[in-house]
């Protein structure tokens, strides 16, 4: 009987190497390095755009725009996380638009265009009143205020209000030379406007601060001119024309008032001259009720005056009572007349 060998055992082939694993390991290695260039890079960017706004604020916080403005615009053209929606390009976004509105201020006082950069300067602090950019507006506005006779020519409506506005935040010099035809100027824009209190207001300013000035003359006719017409505008009671007591018939006339009345009276005459007086009050007078007395009670402090002869407006108030009723009045005086006239107070009962 024969054997037979058995079968030798057939080996098993060698399965290849992955090479797509090794690839794609490769491909991730690279991705994660570039990853973490491009996060690097970008919070480099962020640090500098950060460095930037910071850089801008601090010269901004010192009002100094001019430095500020191109950190400002580093910071929001620097990307970074975020890019420009982050906390410093926004800040940076706010803070440049601020500089930027006073710039434009700026730039029309540095070309001649005074009264634009007035209005400019005046809508600025109205909408950024808290502004740190407060000393810049303050030296250009003592720089603009130098030029008010050059504003006085530009003046109008906006204009005056704005000037108003930045006396109100006191940054008009006090005392400034060149202010009267500013002032004498907004003053006749506003009686232009119906608008005779705030003429008056600016009237009064000027003959307080410079009583001297060339202007005077003209700035008391417009401010008894105003006075009449605040006085009509208020509803005024009439003043019936005096009558003559007689007179020399030559020169000037002769006005004569008696202050029978416990309030200080300011008399306002607008005509051929222009004249603003004070009368004191009456310390032993009292008010009246109903109707009053038939006469003068000729008890008062008298006041004289003599004015060119003439049409006038007068217009008689108390200075000490702003709830007493003003009184105007036309009255024609002749050539050297003398008038009399005395001002007494009746309360009517409703």
């Amino acid at each position: 009987m024969s054997q037979t060998d058995p079968a030798a055992p057939v080996p098993t082939p060698a399965k290849p190497k992955s090479r797509g694993r090794q690839i794609g390991c490769a491909i991730l290695a690279v991705v994660g390095l570039i990853c973490a260039a491009c996060a690097g890079f970008n919070f480099y960017q962020y640090t500098v755009q950060q460095d930037n706004y910071e850089a801008g604020h601090a010269a901004y916080l010192n009002s100094d725009c001019a430095t500020a403005v191109p950190f400002f615009e580093a910071a929001l053209s620097g990307g970074g996380l975020g890019g420009d929606s982050n906390e410093a390009a926004k800040a940076s976004a706010v803070e440049k638009a601020e500089c930027d509105e006073l710039q434009k201020a700026i730039d029309a006082q540095a070309g001649g265009e005074v009264g634009p950069a007035l209005t400019g300067y005046a809508d600025f602090l109205a909408a950024y009143p808290t502004t740190p950019l407060s000393p810049t507006v303050r030296s250009q506005t003592t720089g603009l205020f130098a030029q008010a006779e050059a504003i006085a020519a530009q003046a109008d409506q906006p204009v005056c209000q704005s000037f108003e506005a930045l006396r109100a935040q006191e940054l008009v010099p006090a005392g400034e030379a060149a202010l009267p035809p500013l002032l004498l100027a907004c003053g006749q824009v506003y009686e232009d406007n119906n608008d005779p209190t705030s003429a008056i207001d600016l009237y009064q300013l000027l003959l307080n601060d410079y009583p001297d000035h060339p202007l005077a003359e003209e700035t008391t006719a417009a401010l008894a001119r105003a006075s009449v017409a605040e006085a009509q505008a208020m509803g005024a009671g009439n003043i019936p024309a005096p009558q003559s007591v007689g007179g020399s018939g030559s020169g000037p006339s002769v006005v004569v008032i008696q202050n029978d009345s416990p309030e200080k009276l300011s008399i306002v005459f607008s005509g051929p001259e222009a004249r603003i007086e004070e009368l004191e009050p009456c310390a032993t007078c009292t008010n009246y009720t109903g109707d009053g007395p038939e006469t003068c009670p000729e008890q008062g402090p008298i006041g004289t005056y003599e004015l060119p002869a003439g049409d006038y407006d007068v217009v008689v108030k108390s200075i000490s009572d702003d709830g007493v009723t003003p009184f105007t009045g036309q009255w024609s005086l002749a050539t050297g007349d003398e008038y009399y006239s005395c001002f007494f107070l009746v309360t009517t009962i409703q």
